[in-house]
C-alpha cells in the first residue's frame, strides 16, 4: 500500500464508531472544540525511481513512446495516530450536506431534461452522470444507485441515495490520519506539530 492509499484505506477498515479513543488536549482548539486519538500501525510501500537504470528493450510499436521508469520498493512498518475533531466534525456535516443537494439537483436535471436535447442517447447520459460524479462529487459514487433502461430517445432514468453507504460515510465526519516514522512523542505531542505547520508555511508563502 503506497502513502496516498494509505489514509483511504485506514479510514475504511476501521471500526470508527467503536474506537477506543482517548481525549487528546490540543491548546489551539476553539471553543469547546474537542479531540480525541487514537494509534495503530500500517506497512507503507515507497518507490524510489532508479535514475541510472538501463532503458528496457522496448518492442518496436513501443519504441519513441515514454517507458515506465524502473523503481525499487521499500516497506516501512509506520505509526498512525487518527484524530478526531469536533469542529472537523462539523464542517464536514454541512459540507455533505450541501454535496448532497447539488448532486440532486444535478441529477433531478438529467431526469428532467431526459430523451432532449442532448440527452438523447445512453451513452449521453452516462457520460452526463460521470460527469457530475467527478472531481469532489467522486467520493458519491458508491452512494448511488443509477438506473437508465430503454433505448435511445424513448430511455427512463432514476436514482436514489444509499442510505447505509451514506451512515458509513458519516462516521468520518472529523476523522483524519497522521502517517509518521516519529515514535518519541505522544499522540498529543505529535497533533500539536501537526498543527503547528500552518504557521511554517504561512511564513515561507511571505518570504
Amino acid at each position: 500500500m503506497g502513502p496516498y492509499q494509505a489514509d483511504t484505506y485506514l479510514l475504511e477498515c476501521l471500526d470508527l464508531p467503536n474506537l477506543p479513543w482517548k481525549t487528546a488536549t490540543y491548546s489551539g482548539a476553539k471553543g469547546n472544540g474537542i479531540y480525541k486519538t487514537y494509534e495503530t500501525e500500517t506497512t507503507i510501500v515507497y518507490k524510489q525511481p532508479i535514475d541510472d537504470a538501463e532503458a528496457p528493450n522496448e518492442p518496436p510499436e513501443k519504441r519513441g513512446k515514454k517507458s515506465k521508469q524502473t523503481t525499487i520498493e521499500y516497506s516501512y512498518n509506520e505509526r498512525v495516530v487518527v484524530v478526531y475533531s469536533s469542529s472537523k466534525a462539523s464542517k464536514d456535516q454541512k459540507t455533505r450536506e450541501k454535496d448532497i443537494a447539488k448532486i440532486t439537483e444535478k441529477l433531478d436535471k438529467v431526469a428532467a431534461g431526459l430523451n432532449r436535447y442532448h440527452l438523447k442517447t445512453c451513452c449521453a447520459v452516462m457520460n452526463k452522470v460521470k460527469e457530475i460524479l467527478s472531481g469532489h462529487f467522486a467520493k458519491y459514487k458508491k452512494s448511488l444507485t443509477i438506473d437508465i433502461v430503454g433505448t435511445d430517445g424513448t430511455m427512463s432514468f432514476s436514482w436514489s441515495w444509499k442510505n447505509d453507504v451514506l451512515d458509513k460515510l458519516k462516521t468520518r465526519d472529523g476523522i483524519y490520519t497522521l502517517i509518521t516514522n516519529k515514535r518519541d512523542c505522544s499522540a498529543k505531542e505529535l497533533l500539536e506539530l501537526y498543527k503547528s505547520r500552518n504557521g511554517i508555511e504561512s511564513r515561507f508563502r511571505d518570504l
